[in-house]
């Protein structure tokens, strides 16, 4: 047996297979919110009514809890984001995952 197919063997035992698939459809939900946005920005150039965001690409609970443990320290600790105007850009992509965040809550809770 090939070196590669007793690594792929031993990554699938381990659920690395798994781990991967998750995070490619993780990034494809973010591509696919991000061309939302960009078509409704082109819309807005063009005086159009924005398109309602679906339903399936609505923010869970977990990617915004990802975005406020995981994402924005990530940024934070990185190069010249801890200071000046890409702090202040943080602490406002912070405030908007934490009102997401309670809007979620209250949906729950509903």
């Amino acid at each position: 047996m090939a070196l590669g197919d007793r690594i792929r063997r031993l990554e699938a035992a381990h659920g690395a297979e798994r781990v991967g698939e998750e995070a490619g459809a993780r990034r494809a939900r973010v591509m696919d919110r991000f061309y939302h946005s960009h078509e409704n920005a082109r819309r807005e150039l063009f005086g159009l009514e924005p398109l309602p965001l679906p339903d399936e690409l609505r923010e869970t609970r977990a990617e915004v809890l990802s975005t406020l443990r995981e994402t924005i320290p990530f940024y934070r600790d990185r190069g010249s984001w801890g200071e000046g105007e890409g702090a202040e850009f943080l602490r406002q992509w912070e405030n908007h995952e934490l009102e997401k965040l309670s809007e979620l809550q209250k949906g729950d809770e509903q």
